[in-house]
Formats: structure tokens, C-alpha cells, sequence
């Protein structure tokens, strides 16, 4: 099975490494280089993305994270991340026979602060602008799934 990783950093590496070690193929989408020698490795901006060149994928975990070296606002480098990938993301997926579509998001969309317990039955409440742009990504209407993907 081809796994594609869009995001790769620490949680990324750790569940690449060991489906790699279950004999998948995997393929990773980041801004750096990275150096694990299991992998194919892409260096490109999300919102220019492109898997035209790659293998057909099977099973897809997106896992974003805002740039840490951003002139944008925290907002807006939040809506650039979570929000505005969608649509590159959708586009490079479209011709691929995709299986599943894993996003790993954040409890931040749930108000979670003091260790409550989330569930698939929590009721989203974001309680910051940045919880709505989780929300707005990985919540309002699972948009990545829906989209034909």
C-alpha cells in the first residue's frame, strides 16, 4: 500500500517509520528536507502542491502545522494552514485511487482546556480564532472527505 504523509514531523515520522517497517511505501510531503531514508521526500508549499510525479496512493494523513517563520498573523497563518489547504490538497489527490483520508487535527476545536474527555460524540466548540480555523479544516462538513476525494 502507498501511504502519503502531507506534513511530516514528529507525529509523521514516528507512524511513517512503523508502517514502513509493515511493508508499505511511503511518501512525504514537507517544506524542509528531511533525512529518513525510507521514504520518498517532497519539498513543496501546500498551496502549491503537486503529486502528479508520485506512485498512486492509496492512503493519505495529513498533518499540519503552521510555519513557525511566518510574517503572517498568528490568524492568518492559521487560515493559510488549515483553511486554504484544503483545495490545493483536494486537487493533487483528485487523480489518485485514494482508500482513506486521515486528518489529525486538534482538541482545540473542542474548548478543550482542563483535560476534558473527546470523544466522537463532542460537540465542536472553538473558543479561540484559531480553534474556528481547526474547526473550519477538519470539522465543518469533514470538507477534505467530501470533496471527491
Amino acid at each position: 500500500m502507498h501511504i502519503l504523509f502531507i506534513g511530516y514531523g514528529k507525529t509523521s515520522q514516528r507512524v511513517a517509520k512503523q508502517l514502513f517497517q509493515q511493508d508499505h511505501q511511503i511518501t512525504t510531503v514537507s517544506r524542509g528536507a528531511k533525512d529518513d531514508d525510507f521514504a520518498q521526500h517532497l519539498i513543496q508549499d501546500i498551496q502549491q502542491l503537486d503529486l502528479a510525479q508520485i506512485q498512486p496512493v492509496d492512503v493519505v494523513y495529513v498533518l499540519l502545522a503552521p510555519s513557525r517563520n511566518s510574517p503572517l498573523s498568528a490568524i492568518e497563518n492559521y487560515q493559510q494552514t488549515y483553511v486554504d489547504s484544503v483545495q490545493p490538497i483536494v486537487r493533487a489527490l483528485k487523480d489518485h485511487p485514494l482508500k482513506r483520508v486521515i486528518v489529525v487535527s486538534s482538541t482545540r476545536v473542542y474548548g478543550e482546556n482542563h483535560g476534558e474527555r473527546i470523544d466522537d460524540e463532542s460537540r465542536p466548540i472553538p473558543v479561540i480564532n484559531r480553534g474556528s480555523c481547526y474547526w473550519k479544516w477538519s470539522g465543518d462538513g469533514n470538507r477534505l472527505i467530501h470533496l471527491n476525494v
